[in-house]
């Protein structure tokens, strides 16, 4: 059984507005407590907010929550505690319902069984013969992401290690999109708040970002849509190319919405009974694993996080997730946080 407690707060450079904080019965909480949304930022480095947002390694933030307070029911994290398992390229196939077909590429070997299609991440992810997508496993919002055909796989790594010190890749099948307008390419990005122990809320719009220049160009612009990639493109103009999910004429944003909420609901329940065998007494972390097994996930009820939530739409209309990204940008959608 769930107690729903409603609080309210007032975030530094934020809105007032309210939420709802999911606490489990006793044992884990024995009396009523005052819950207090503590916002990262207040505790964290003295880094600005916008480099620790653009920053590779963005646990500075996750840092500055005072953990043993969330812990002890004291306060409400504007984080969860362990979400490696959202954010991470090469852990989120192992959770997701419907992504890309993934391996693991750590060096040209890993290539040659990604090409013999040998081992993959998920045995049931989605294929489609329209070569390969190559990221950093721990990246975000196309930062690093390549493009290649089906047998340049192990040149295309080469080059984009010999540009970046990280050593651990994923190489996925790309997916084909739904084309807009002339020929565009385009992916949805969604907002999913994922809040204690686990439930996801999918917000009710979803951005279409499309690219600046059609498929046919055969360059980056036309292959990669995110919006910080093209917004300094000469064609791009945010009217045709940020779009809103609702007035897209060319799309069913209800049924997209509703297959949305489907494949993140997928991906929380598949967390949830993973996190449940491995949670330890009463809530609190389990000691360090005897088996050598890292753990990927860990949701507290006091926690909360917000997700932009990257997926595409293939020419049958079916949608594909392709990635969890942290600290969204409000920007696109043009509302406040307390709008959202």
């Amino acid at each position: 059984q769930k107690r729903s407690q409603t609080a309210q707060t007032q975030l530094s450079g934020w809105e007032t507005f309210n939420f709802l904080v999911l606490v489990p019965a006793a044992p884990f909480v024995t009396a009523p407590r005052r819950l207090v949304l503590v916002p990262a930022a207040r505790h964290s480095s003295p880094l600005p907010r916008a480099a620790m947002i653009n920053a590779r390694d963005v646990s500075s933030a996750w840092k500055g929550v005072p953990w043993p307070r969330v812990f002890a029911q004291e306060i409400v994290a504007d984080r969860l505690f362990l979400r490696s398992a959202l954010i991470r390229k090469d852990l989120l196939p192992r959770y997701a319902p419907r992504m890309p077909l993934t391996w693991t590429i750590a060096g040209e070997a890993d290539c040659r069984r990604a090409e013999r299609r040998e081992g993959p991440l998920n045995e049931d992810g989605v294929f489609y013969e329209e070569g390969w997508c190559l990221k950093p496993a721990d990246s975000s919002n196309a930062f690093g992401i390549r493009f290649c055909a089906d047998d340049d796989l192990e040149k295309t790594y080469n080059e984009a290690r010999a540009g970046d010190e990280r050593s651990l890749w994923v190489a996925q099948r790309a997916i084909p999109s739904l084309p807009l307008m002339q020929g565009n390419k385009f992916h949805l990005r969604l907002l999913a708040l994922v809040v204690g122990d686990l439930e996801c809320f999918v917000f009710d719009d979803a951005r279409v970002l499309v690219s600046p220049v059609p498929m046919s160009d055969d360059n980056d612009h036309a292959r990669i849509t995110n919006r910080s990639f093209n917004v300094d493109h000469a064609a791009y103009d945010a009217a045709k190319h940020n779009q809103s999910l609702r007035v897209c004429g060319e799309l069913d944003g209800a049924a997209l919405l509703k297959q949305a909420r489907t494949l993140i609901a997928g991906v929380a329940k598949r967390l949830a009974k993973a996190d449940a065998l491995r949670r330890g007494v009463n809530g609190a972390p389990p000691p360090p694993s005897t088996t050598g097994e890292k753990r990927h996930f860990f949701a507290l009820p006091n926690a909360w996080e917000l997700f932009g939530v990257d997926a595409m739409v293939t020419p049958d209309n079916q949608l594909v997730l392709l990635e969890f990204n942290p600290e969204p940008s409000m920007g696109m959608w043009g509302l406040t946080k307390k709008e959202i």
